[in-house]
């Protein structure tokens, strides 16, 4: 019997957050890209943060849904940040952040 295309797990988890979270548009590819690529930034931001701290900002961004849960975001990857290397190297690193969500 051939597999199907999408695994029964992910049309079943797929089926929960619909019902989860009624009204909720999936986002397109173009959306989707964008959101990795934020991501993927504030991967680079922290990146020399301890592990737990990186692990906790990991977490956060696994769960942003898009842009905005990003931007809400920007508070804590500044905390952290300023917290270990200075808050000046935070306005730093966060300035890239907010050139990647005004474009």
């Amino acid at each position: 019997m051939p597999t199907p295309s999408v695994p029964r797990w992910k049309r079943t988890l797929d089926q929960a957050l619909r019902l989860a979270r009624p009204g909720l548009d999936f986002q397109s590819s173009a959306g989707v890209d964008d959101l990795e690529r934020l991501r993927s930034l504030c991967h680079e931001l922290v990146a020399d943060l301890p592990a737990a701290q990186r692990h906790v900002i990991g977490v956060t961004l696994l769960h942003a849904r898009d842009r905005r849960d990003i931007q809400h975001l920007r508070a804590q990857l500044f905390d952290a940040i300023a917290h270990q290397l200075g808050e000046r190297t935070a306005r730093e690193r966060l300035r890239r952040l907010d050139e990647a969500l005004a474009g």
